[in-house]
């Protein structure tokens, strides 16, 4: 390749990169907001002024809001978490191996490595957001573009990393 043409190339893939990291990042913040206003909502109906219920209905419904925003708020906790992990990473540096911060394409699919994140449809192809945790980033960890890796009996091979 031309070093022209892998200028460009390395060019279009950041701009790619850019976009995913921002939608990424924006699905991370929605959850952490989605998970807040489910939290306050059952918090609020998890405080009930004694003096002013008199149903059983309104006890057990205020243990339901109760459990609920417990539950709540540690799925709000890890997201947070997530979110920063997330803010953390590296991804405007332009990687040549996979690693955290890298975009990495293969013949199954755009993976943005470092934060886990459920798989969506970009115009591009499918991105799977993969932490380094994930056994799939066990076998492509500091593989290189042109590498094939093994992974549950299928061949994937690493077309780009940006």
């Amino acid at each position: 390749m031309r070093d022209v043409d892998k200028f460009n190339f390395v060019k279009i893939l950041m701009m790619l990169k850019t976009k995913i990291v921002s939608t990424v990042g924006a699905l991370c913040r929605l959850m952490v907001d989605d998970l807040q206003t489910q939290w306050n909502m059952y918090h609020a109906n998890s405080d009930l002024d004694e003096g002013d219920t008199k149903d059983p209905d309104d006890f057990s419904q205020q243990t339901e809001s109760t459990e609920m925003a417990r539950h709540l708020e540690g799925m709000l906790a890890q997201s947070r978490q997530r979110l920063a992990q997330f803010e953390s990473i590296p991804f405007s540096k332009t990687h040549e191996v996979v690693e955290p911060g890298a975009l990495v394409t293969t013949s199954k699919h755009i993976l943005l490595v470092g934060v886990a994140v459920s798989a969506f449809e970009s115009d591009e192809g499918t991105v799977v957001g993969i932490s380094t945790q994930a056994p799939i980033y066990k076998q492509l960890a500091g593989k290189k573009a042109g590498d094939v890796v093994e992974f549950h009996g299928e061949s994937i091979e690493i077309t780009a990393i940006a």
